[in-house]
């Protein structure tokens, strides 16, 4: 099973991540984000996004399994 979290920066998502996994450590993170993948191939985020940008980022999100 994979479970996602997602929000704004700053509200606590890493935190809740980790609360999770010491309660649940039966499940793991994923090593990288997807966040290194945009740096690593400059794409195209947010207001500037594309269709081709965020398959990218969806196929290399369903990797990380």
């Amino acid at each position: 099973m994979r479970i996602a979290i997602c929000g704004t920066q700053c509200i606590g998502k890493s935190t809740l991540i980790e609360d999770f996994l010491k309660t649940w450590p039966m499940y793991k993170r994923s090593g990288d984000t997807y966040r290194k993948l945009i740096r690593e191939q400059n794409l195209p985020v947010n207001q500037k996004t594309t269709k081709d940008s965020q398959k990218k980022i969806l196929d290399c999100l369903d990797r990380k399994s």
